[in-house]
């Protein structure tokens, strides 16, 4: 729903949940029934939690989220996966500023808001971390195997 927000397509962001369920149920419900099949309690788990949105039950035990989250635990791959997601959402919004203002507008010194600059900025950073890291990532996996 974020990148839909910032397409600034109000028709877009009415179809996609639509979309998303006709595109994802057949995915759900495939996993649901694997997930049966191999594990017993699942059935049972499945009829008390929430398929997609949390609903009250869930939300009261928010803290249990992080209870045992422990930073080392994290993978390289992980923070590479965090990082596309950060360098996709700021890539839409420098296409935003691209369509409304053009190149020009993106340079500091022709424009005095230098937010189209620093948002170049972090595309490019963003992208060479996510570059880095998912390097970094392949290369321990080829080392374990």
């Amino acid at each position: 729903m974020s990148f839909c927000l910032l397409s600034g397509n109000s028709y877009l962001l009415l179809v996609y949940p639509f979309l998303f369920f006709w595109a994802y149920g057949p995915t759900f419900r495939k996993e649901e029934s694997f997930l049966t099949s191999v594990y017993e309690d699942y059935s049972q788990y499945g009829l008390e939690t929430p398929q997609v949105l949390p609903d009250g039950a869930t939300l009261e035990h928010w803290r249990d989220f992080f209870r045992g989250f422990s930073i080392e635990r994290v993978t390289t791959n992980e923070l590479a996966r965090v990082m596309r997601f950060w360098t996709v959402a700021c890539f839409v919004m420098l296409l935003h500023d691209l369509r409304a203002g053009g190149l020009r507008e993106l340079l500091p010194r022709y424009h005095g808001d230098h937010d189209g600059f620093i948002l170049l900025i972090c595309v490019m950073v963003l992208t060479t971390l996510q570059f880095i890291l998912g390097r970094k990532a392949k290369e321990k996996v080829l080392r374990r195997s």
